[in-house]
């Protein structure tokens, strides 16, 4: 079944390129090479390096620092780790 996951989605976005292609090109028409290049490629980039930081630096906090175990949540289910080893609130009452 995995196999078949991974071809599904190759030919996704094999399929999707050519229409995304269009579309950026025809909403960057009239702006310079620079603009094209930093909104397409350098933008994103930096947005998903800054998320990847925070998030998987708040992932490494909390299982090192023995808050919860997000690596047995994981080997239980990955689909719903991330709700069932969030951290659980305590009331203050």
């Amino acid at each position: 079944m995995a196999i078949f996951w991974t071809v599904f989605y190759w030919a996704f976005w094999i399929a999707l390129s050519p229409f995304a292609g269009m579309f950026i090109g025809r909403v960057s028409r009239g702006r310079a090479v620079r603009e094209l290049v930093g909104g397409v490629l350098l933008l994103p980039t930096v947005l998903t390096g800054i998320w990847l930081t925070v998030f998987g630096g708040s992932a490494l906090y909390l299982q090192l620092g023995g808050t919860t175990d997000i690596v047995a949540a994981v080997n239980i289910d990955t689909a719903t780790a991330i709700y069932d080893s969030k951290p659980r609130r305590r009331s203050f009452g």
